[in-house]
């Protein structure tokens, strides 16, 4: 997605962008080493537990870089969310799909991936561990 202000490319915006993702990667890589506490040397302990915490910020940093790229847009309510509904509900529709089939093929119980769809995605907001 180009980010443009008034006819000039905010390049910074793409290099924030390119920082939020790596450090999203860094978090997702360190928590195996960070969840071995006891299992592993200490000092690799150590040194995950720092990029992890480190690496915290990439979160708020997408969502500042979203707000950065929203200003200045005149839209209303219902066209913003209508827009970004279309867009983003195949996505959740198919990934959600995807974490039940891929939960149901690891444990092959019938009856809790009924109950996800059923009540679960309801009650718990989530259709596995990762979303």
């Amino acid at each position: 997605m180009d980010v443009k202000i008034k006819g000039m490319r905010k390049h910074y915006i793409d290099y924030l962008r390119a920082i939020a993702i790596l450090a999203v990667i860094s978090v997702h890589i360190s928590r195996i080493l960070y969840n071995g506490f006891g299992n592993i040397d200490m000092l690799d302990w150590w040194v995950a537990n720092l990029v992890n915490a480190a690496s915290r910020f990439s979160v708020p940093l997408f969502i500042m870089i979203s707000g950065a790229v929203l200003l200045g847009k005149p839209q209303n309510t219902v066209e913003f969310y209508k827009k970004r509904w279309l867009r983003l509900c195949p996505a959740i529709i198919f990934w959600t799909l995807f974490y039940l089939g891929f939960d149901f093929y690891k444990t092959l119980d019938l009856g809790k991936l009924i109950w996800y769809l059923k009540i679960g995605l309801l009650l718990e907001g989530r259709a596995s561990n990762h979303l």
